[in-house]
């Protein structure tokens, strides 16, 4: 049921958010239906524990990909009335637009080889976290980026739209 989900959302966006020359950028095309099913690929067998982390990511995906394009709110509410109907009749849930924790693949400790003092590359992960704890580890990847660069500092507010994505 996630294939015909994910089609008939993408057909819903294809279908009625029709490129316009004040949006011109609203093309909706094969290659998205691709980028969903890459990302949910990118993705470890072993974070996937249940069927709401299946969709959780499902959901992640289609907005990384379809909702992001979005530039009017009027636009991004009929992504989201959607994505509701398609979470209503594929997978039985009526939750699907209301916020829930982000699905990250930065939430994790850095694991240091203890030989060689260099991190240890970890394969990408979608894990579901708290919207506190996902705050907390942006913050602390921001100031370690921030202590490497001596010139120029990254200097930005974190709100939770940004951190969902």
């Amino acid at each position: 049921s996630i294939v015909e989900a994910t089609l008939s959302l993408w057909r819903s966006c294809h279908a009625h958010l029709k490129p316009t020359p004040t949006r011109f950028h609203y093309s909706f095309n094969l290659r998205d239906l691709s980028r969903i099913t890459q990302g949910m690929l990118m993705a470890a067998p072993q974070s996937i524990e249940s069927q709401t982390a299946l969709i959780r990511l499902w959901q992640h995906e289609c907005t990384r990909v379809l909702c992001d394009k979005l530039s009017l709110s009027e636009d991004v509410t009929f992504f989201n009335d959607a994505m509701s109907e398609c979470g209503r009749r594929y997978f039985g849930t009526d939750d699907l637009a209301s916020e829930g924790p982000p699905a990250a693949n930065f939430c994790r400790e850095i694991k240091i080889d203890p030989v060689t003092g260099e991190e240890i590359d970890e394969p990408m992960c979608y894990e579901l976290v708290d919207k506190d704890i996902a705050g907390k580890r942006i913050e602390e990847a921001l100031l370690a980026y921030n202590e490497q660069r001596r010139v120029v500092k990254v200097d930005i507010v974190l709100f939770d739209f940004a951190m969902r994505h």
